[in-house]
């Protein structure tokens, strides 16, 4: 049964829309708790292909100007948080990209104050974030892993963080300079193996250019703190979003009520 509820305020940035899907969320998340790209793109993926089949350009993909947050209720032992912006396009924002991998390394790093503040002492088991780069709106995904019972408190504290991310609470430029050379020895690695070097090639080549290939590592290690800020804000810190939760039944009635009241506190 799919019941859309009212978007609370006004239908711009800060309006939320509340989607309740149980049958189509069966569909849409797997055993992992993963939504696959088909799930939610499948009519853009269908519109690009019939682009590169005509040969015509492909559009540009339309910022979004609400967020959304769809609860799919399910029996399972725990609860799966996704959060999804829409990041820089390569072509348009060519900078910001290397902002968001450096960034997103930082905040991925088991030692870092976001896995501290989210995981260690906070309410999530686990939570990483992703950039991918493409030439048309590289998505941006932060997916946690959480119990029940603090459900409500982790997905507050990681819109919380969110909205909060330009700040780059704790992170230093020591910070900057290890996952610098975490990135060139990953690099240096991968050149040394061809069968990974192949497709690494193909992926860069068809998404940004071979040109930002060769000059990435380069052009990555030279962002600094000002440039992971402005990525934050630009992309980031309150831009609509997409919400989307598998929990149980129960769980998601108190997440439901939970996002309605922090809409209204931070709405228009």
């Amino acid at each position: 049964h799919d019941r859309r509820l009212q978007p609370l305020g006004n239908r711009d940035k800060c309006a939320l829309d509340i989607r309740f899907d149980r049958e189509q969320g069966q569909r849409a998340f797997d055993g992992a708790g993963q939504v696959p790209a088909r799930a939610l793109g499948g009519r853009a993926e269908s519109a690009h292909r019939l682009h590169f089949q005509t040969g015509q350009p492909i559009p540009p993909v339309v910022p979004r100007r609400t967020s959304s947050a769809i609860l799919v209720a399910d029996n399972v032992p725990d609860v799966t948080i996704r959060i999804v912006l829409q990041g820089p396009s390569v072509a348009s924002d060519t900078a910001a990209t290397y902002a968001a991998d450096l960034l997103f390394d930082l905040l991925n790093a088991p030692t870092s104050a976001f896995q501290r503040r989210m995981v260690r002492n906070g309410a999530f088991q686990s939570v990483t974030g992703t950039y991918v780069t493409l030439n048309h709106t590289g998505p941006i995904e932060f997916v946690g892993k959480t119990t029940p019972g603090r459900a409500r408190e982790a997905l507050l504290a990681l819109v919380g963080e969110l909205d909060d991310l330009g700040s780059l609470a704790g992170i230093t430029e020591e910070d900057l300079a290890i996952a610098r050379k975490r990135h060139r020895v990953r690099g240096a690695l991968t050149a040394e193996r061809t069968a990974m070097l192949a497709p690494v090639i193909a992926y860069w080549w068809s998404s940004a250019g071979i040109d930002y290939y060769l000059t990435y590592r380069t052009r990555m290690t030279s962002r600094t703190v000002q440039d992971l800020r402005r990525f934050a804000a630009d992309y980031v810190t309150s831009r609509p979003r997409v919400i989307g939760v598998l929990a149980p039944p129960a769980t998601i009635q108190t997440l439901s009520a939970a996002l309605r009241q922090a809409t209204q506190q931070n709405g228009p």
